[in-house]
């Protein structure tokens, strides 16, 4: 920063720009990674094992999980 300072760049501009832009990639990428914590939460939580019958009976839980209770 003081290199492009003393070549006569304006730098508080590009710190402006950077802020903005680092709000930009973050609104961005909030959705992927919503959806990223959100597997990884079904992943560990493993709430269906392989041979289990899952039944849908008008919204309601039969035997809910830890994280979801």
């Amino acid at each position: 920063m003081l290199v492009l300072s003393n070549l006569g760049v304006n730098v508080t501009g590009l710190i402006a720009g950077l802020g903005f832009g680092g709000i930009a990639i973050g609104l961005a990428a909030q959705g992927v990674f919503a959806d990223l914590f959100a597997a990884l939460a079904i992943i560990f939580d493993r709430p269906f094992r392989l041979g289990d019958s899952i039944s849908y009976d008008k919204g309601r839980a039969r035997a809910p999980s830890r994280r979801s209770a």
